[in-house]
């Protein structure tokens, strides 16, 4: 039986990562999961840290940072999610450090996915390994036809 409840299973129907995923096979997933809860202002996870985990965001908002080039400690905020979206996912496919820092806007609640066990799971059962790749597939390129939208819109902006 799973320790997460009807409204955390809801928040991972809805998230981009788990939204293919049939009502059994959230349920597997959620038997992974652990609720957490942070503090407003408080850094969930660390630009440059080794990542094992992903977070599901249940309530509350969270701000995706990055330290500025030559900016010392200084950071900039580059999105902003909340309920419903995924963070950390990046650990499954490359394992390499953290790219951002995320920063609790408010009080947040997580669920929180050690990528170890969803690992296991997904190379158990191919349907769910196969169905959440092809999501953080999704997810990721549509982050990069965003960054790229930016990028293309901050360098007119430099030339003309």
């Amino acid at each position: 039986m799973s320790k997460i409840d009807a409204e955390h299973k809801e928040a991972m129907r809805q998230s981009d990562l788990f939204r293919t995923l049939s009502d059994e096979e959230i349920g597997r997933v959620a038997d992974l999961c652990e609720q957490r809860s942070y503090p407003a202002d408080g850094a969930i996870i660390n630009e440059d840290e080794r990542g094992t985990e992903i977070f599901v965001v249940v309530k509350g908002r969270v701000d995706i940072e990055i330290r500025r080039p030559l900016g010392g400690d200084a950071s900039q905020t580059i999105d902003t999610l909340g309920p419903g979206h995924v963070f950390g996912e990046l650990t499954l496919v490359d394992g390499f450090l953290r790219s951002a820092t995320v920063r609790a806007r408010g009080p947040v609640e997580c669920l929180v996915i050690p990528d170890g066990k969803l690992i296991s799971l997904m190379d158990a059962d191919h349907t769910i390994g196969y169905r959440i790749m092809r999501n953080v597939s999704q997810v990721l390129s549509a982050r990069i036809r965003e960054t790229n939208l930016r990028l293309r819109n901050a360098l007119a902006d430099v030339i003309f």
